[in-house]
């Protein structure tokens, strides 16, 4: 603990040292502004990391990057509208939300999540054909809020789209931070390959800057490829954390990562996000899981092959669920007749 004699309580949050942040501050704005990011005090900041709401690497960030990140805060609290620079939805809704600290990578429980929503899907009888990346920074966006309202605006006039067309909105999304393209999402959907067409058609007027210049990327597969589907969910999770736990590797006889052990091909470092990086349609939530009683042992998983891991094995499960609640259903019908 440091000598509070020789402690200066007017330091800024983001000038202390880690075992600082809780010492006294003169200024109430920037405890308020150690509270956003830290927690209220070093249990909060304990229980944040082992929730995993907050990245262990948070300490270790850059303060002064942190510090622009929150900048905005001390502006007025009434957000504005934001006018986008393209015909993306007109205006981007305004929404209040708590200042999300950056995170370095894809966490266990949002690479688990991605999964089992992708598995839920196949099980339901969909697979998903559309490669979308959305480049965000590229495009003029200026910081994490306006990209992340510019996404759920996006998302939105996309749900209508779809429903406009019968088609059940089908979809996950993860944000990358690159050096060259910044801010940019990969989103894998569900569209019917034979009306491929109207999509490209609506993307090509919707992810337009003003000068005219597209900002997206479209790979539209065949249906039912799983090979596919599950070759770019890996992509798409590539920037899921390494790093085993000290447990894990007393366990092991080498050194091992994370992301071999669930089977991922490749690993890499997208970058710091300020936004949630891996989002879900509503078909797909953990509450739609829930309601369905959906969920996968993560044992069994750890103990399979890559090829029953990232396979068509829910699909067909599914299948054969439907066959026979469906059967049941007839049989039930001839009995009431």
């Amino acid at each position: 603990m440091p000598d509070l004699s020789l402690f200066d309580p007017s330091t800024p949050w983001f000038d202390r040292a880690p075992d600082e942040l809780w010492l006294p501050y003169s200024d109430p704005e920037q405890r308020r502004m150690r509270d956003l990011v830290y927690g209220t005090s070093p249990e909060e900041f304990d229980e944040m990391i082992d929730k995993e709401e907050l990245s262990q690497d948070l300490v270790s960030i850059p303060r002064s990057w942190l510090q622009d990140l929150l900048a905005g805060s001390r502006r007025q609290e009434e957000p504005k509208i934001l006018t986008n620079l393209d015909v993306l939805g007109r205006t981007c809704r305004p929404r209040r939300e708590r200042v999300r600290a950056p995170s370095k990578y894809i966490s266990r429980r949002e690479f688990w999540a991605a999964y089992e929503a992708v598995s839920f899907a196949n099980y339901c009888g969909v697979v998903f054909n559309v490669e979308l990346t959305i480049l965000w920074e590229v495009a003029g966006f200026d910081g994490p809020k306006e990209i992340d309202e510019a996404f759920v605006s996006f998302m939105e006039r996309y749900r209508k789209f779809d429903e406009h067309r019968y088609v059940e909105v089908y979809y996950y999304a993860a944000f990358e931070n690159g050096e060259d393209k910044g801010y940019h999402s990969h989103i894998h959907l569900f569209f019917p390959h034979h009306m491929k067409s109207e999509l490209r058609d609506w993307l090509n007027k919707s992810l337009r800057t003003a000068d005219g210049s597209a900002f997206f990327k479209m790979k539209v597969k065949r249906p039912e490829r799983f090979v596919g589907q599950w070759r770019w969910f890996q992509y798409t999770m590539k920037g899921l954390d390494p790093r085993l736990t000290e447990k894990e590797n007393r366990l092991r006889d080498t050194d091992g990562a994370y992301h071999q052990e669930v089977g991922l091909r490749r690993q890499e470092e997208t970058g710091l996000i300020a936004i949630k990086r891996v989002r879900f349609s509503r078909s797909i939530a953990p509450s739609k899981r829930a309601k369905a009683g959906y969920k996968l042992s993560h044992a069994s998983f750890m103990q399979e092959t890559n090829a029953q891991r990232y396979g068509k094995v829910e699909y067909e499960r599914g299948f054969m669920a439907r066959v026979g609640a469906e059967t049941t259903a007839a049989l039930q019908a001839i009995e009431i007749v």
